[in-house]
């Protein structure tokens, strides 16, 4: 499990394809930052692939658990952008847990100031 560095788009904006093509293949239970404007941004060229982002807490007032945001991601060169909102932010650690099933996949963080 590792933690992703969030890439910051600059002005002149960021090449994501090489970032992409450079970035290690995530493994369930990795973590990421949160906040407005984050997001993983993912690149599959294996199979169909599913991702659950824990959503930590319950319903105001109730014992429901909240739903965990899953995101499928086409097969063969399928991309995906994932939100990473507050929401998902784990109370203990401060980060989102990223989980994944199947695909061959290379994935990085974004923050779009």
């Amino acid at each position: 499990m590792a933690q992703y560095a969030t890439n910051v788009v600059p002005a002149a904006g960021l090449n994501t394809v090489d970032a992409l093509l450079t970035a290690s293949t995530p493994v369930t239970g990795d973590t990421a930052a949160t906040g407005t404007g984050v997001f993983l941004l993912v690149r599959n060229t294996g199979t169909l692939a599913t991702f659950t982002i824990p959503t930590p807490g319950t319903l105001e007032g109730d014992l429901t658990p909240l739903p965990s945001r899953v995101v499928t991601v086409p097969a063969t060169t399928g991309y995906g952008i994932i939100p990473l909102t507050d929401i998902h932010r784990d109370p203990t650690t401060g980060l989102a847990t990223i989980n994944f099933s199947d695909g061959t996949i290379n994935a990085i963080v974004v923050s779009v100031p």
